[in-house]
């Protein structure tokens, strides 16, 4: 008996938390950007999501379901805004993409703190102390027959914790009695969750994405679904959006195919009963939430959003040559040499170097026109954040591409005087380019091989 009673709470679980009965309108979520307004493109397999393949996709999702709600989960920009520029292009595409209910989520509740104006879209908080004094919030979204709320599980003294009396206040706020239609966007700990699935409140919850800010990722979420699954002690509770806006989250109905096997297996593997798991597993192998935004998903972007990028873009590559103008004035002192300087005496290293990725660096992104962009450039060339270091195409050809001194230093030195030959850690420069979002999968002891030379 406590097989079958634990079997039918993880499949009512499983079918609150995925959407199994769909929702008075299919729901599509994105989010957790954090800065992200397009990919970096240095790797197809991090080459996902950005700010014009959402716009171009959500114009297809929108032409199919005419109904369709789409959420976004928060968590806009990073967790130090450095560029503004590019702060202010997210901003004003979020704007354009106009989302029907956007969580404040931990960014924009510190930005709100402070006093910082967020982008004007329809902000959703529905556990807001009933004193709090930080702008015009809406606890409460109604569209299309649908109830949106929004939850952000921080101590706070304006926020409060899930417990009996906010859902009271919520179910007093409601004016819909099918939970199919009502819609929770969340950010919070596991635990938090998992009170809030008990409640059998929401038919579909969205979660934000767990990864803790400042954190970068790599291609570990397109490798394996299972890490946008939200659980708590082994048990599934809910879906968490992709991380950087890497894609949608589909829920209400616009699940297609199948979740990883490992979590319906892990669900089946809960009951005691074989026939209650087999009949788990196979209520599962009908939905695929995740739809990931690869190469190819921005035509169709809408101009206005293309525009802000071209606008971004331009800004820059303005700064970009400003910068150049100053840089140019420190080449006559460089210390840097370039590696043709460095063939006459390490010839065979030289022509291990020429065989390597690393020659040929600048030529990706000369392909992408980002040959002026300071965040992109910086890996690409030699000396980029130092003085005498890469200027531009024109002014510095020499310093083009990633070079012998990106690892061994500055070398002018050493080639008039061989004897002085500055010690430094070679393989400790790698990890300055070779981050998650960049180099996913990056692991030194098989890197270091590709370009090892004695």
């Amino acid at each position: 008996m406590t097989s079958i009673f634990s079997y039918i709470f993880q499949l009512v679980v499983v079918s609150l938390a995925l959407g199994g009965k769909a929702s008075a309108a299919p729901v599509l979520a994105f989010g957790d950007l954090r800065g992200h307004m397009e990919p970096c493109g240095c790797d197809p397999r991090t080459d996902v999501g950005g700010l014009k393949r959402i716009s171009a996709s959500l114009i297809r999702y929108r032409s199919e379901h005419p109904n369709l709600i789409v959420v976004h989960s928060g968590n806009l920009f990073p967790k130090v805004i450095k560029d503004k520029t590019e702060a202010d292009g997210i901003s004003r595409s979020l704007e354009r993409l106009s989302p029907d209910a956007s969580l404040i989520n931990e960014i924009e509740w510190g930005l709100l703190s402070s006093g910082e104006k967020l982008p004007n879209v329809k902000w959703v908080l529905s556990n807001i102390s009933d004193n709090a004094k930080v702008g015009d919030l809406s606890q409460l979204i109604r569209l299309n027959g649908v109830e949106i709320f929004g939850y952000l599980g921080r101590v706070d003294k304006n926020l409060r914790q899930f417990d009996t009396d906010l859902l009271k206040k919520w179910k007093a706020q409601s004016k819909i009695t099918n939970i199919e239609s009502r819609v929770l966007i969340f950010s919070g700990s596991g635990a938090e969750l998992e009170k809030i699935v008990k409640s059998k409140f929401f038919g579909v919850i969205i979660s934000s994405n767990p990864t803790k800010l400042g954190i970068e990722m790599g291609d570990q979420e397109q490798r394996d679904e299972e890490s946008l699954t939200r659980r708590f002690k082994n048990r599934f509770l809910a879906w968490s959006v992709p991380y950087g806006g890497g894609g949608f989250l589909r829920q209400g109905g616009l699940e297609l195919t199948a979740p990883p096997k490992t979590l319906a297996s892990s669900l089946a593997a809960t009951g005691e009963n074989k026939s209650a798991a087999k009949a788990s597993i196979t209520a599962l192998t009908s939905i695929q939430p995740l739809h990931w935004l690869k190469l190819g998903e921005e035509n169709g972007a809408p101009e206005g959003v293309t525009k802000i990028f071209d606008d971004v873009r331009e800004a820059n590559r303005r700064k970009f040559r400003l910068l150049a103008e100053q840089r140019v004035r420190d080449l006559p002192m460089s210390g840097f040499i370039g590696a043709e300087a460095c063939a006459n005496c390490h010839a065979s290293s030289y022509d291990s170097w020429k065989k390597s990725k690393h020659s040929s660096a600048m030529a990706s992104l000369l392909k992408r026109e980002r040959h002026e962009d300071s965040g992109c450039v910086e890996c690409h060339v030699v000396g980029f954040t130092a003085k005498g270091g890469y200027v531009n195409e024109q002014k510095s050809p020499n310093f083009s591409n990633v070079q012998c001194e990106n690892c061994h230093g500055p070398r002018r030195e050493h080639a008039s005087n061989p004897s002085v030959s500055p010690k430094v850690d070679a393989r400790a420069s790698c990890a300055e380019c070779h981050t998650p979002p960049h180099s996913p999968g990056f692991e030194m002891k098989s890197y270091w091989k590709m370009i090892e030379h004695k």
